[in-house]
């Protein structure tokens, strides 16, 4: 289910700022998967509405490969269509039965990511995802393509990477080891996290949208 916010630019600024400095938002919508929780927003760049989502179960993926087996390593993967509101301006109407066609995105992000055998310990190995417009009817160009990770220690003391993607498309591998699991803080700024962030904008029309989807790992 959609919710609609109308905010003021400062708040927006606000929610923006944390969510690049790997704080939760509460004000967004979460959805609990085993060990990790996803937050999922789309911000109006014209009204400055911001669009809250809920995540439905089966839009969640959970495995472990044979590979994964050996390594210890899981992969928690959210794939999420995210649908634009009908009275965006945007809608297209199809050629022959002149019915508006709905508006949406999809966003992938997974995250590759084991514990220590005393469970004190996590390492993010690997994240990776997409964006794409599920439309058939017109396209749309993502640009300011963000992605994040940080190894959930104090800020200042842990490991992180910020990356630009130049394509729809992304994989990073962190590259660090295991390090002491800090449990998900706003106050401290702790936790293990990662972040996607792109502006979509559909090809010759006005409007634009930007989706964040930030995934924290919780030790159960």
């Amino acid at each position: 289910m959609k919710k609609y916010k109308k905010v003021a630019s400062y708040i927006l600024t606000m929610i923006l700022a944390s969510s690049l400095a790997g704080m939760p938002v509460k004000a967004m919508e979460s959805q609990q998967s085993n060990e990790t929780t996803v937050h999922v927003k789309v911000v109006d760049n014209l009204t400055n509405e911001i669009i809250e989502y809920d995540i439905a179960d089966e839009q969640v993926t959970s495995t472990i490969s044979d590979q994964n087996m050996k390594t210890g390593e899981q992969e928690v993967e959210y794939d999420m269509t995210l649908k634009l509101p009908a009275d965006n301006g945007i809608m297209l109407c199809d050629s022959v039965s002149n019915e508006k066609e709905e508006s949406s995105i999809r966003a992938k992000i997974k995250l590759t990511y084991s514990w220590a055998n005393n469970k004190n310990d996590i390492k993010i190995s690997n994240v990776s995802g997409s964006w794409e417009c599920t439309s058939s009817q017109y396209s749309m160009s993502f640009s300011n393509r963000t992605v994040g990770v940080n190894d959930g220690r104090m800020l200042g003391t842990g490991k992180s990477i910020t990356e630009h993607p130049t394509t729809n498309t992304f994989s990073y591998n962190t590259g660090w080891g295991y390090v002491q699991y800090y449990p998900q803080s706003t106050t401290a700024m702790t936790g293990p996290r990662a972040y996607s962030e792109a502006t979509g904008s559909i090809d010759g029309m006005g409007g634009s949208y930007t989706i964040f989807v930030t995934v924290d790992i919780n030790r159960n």
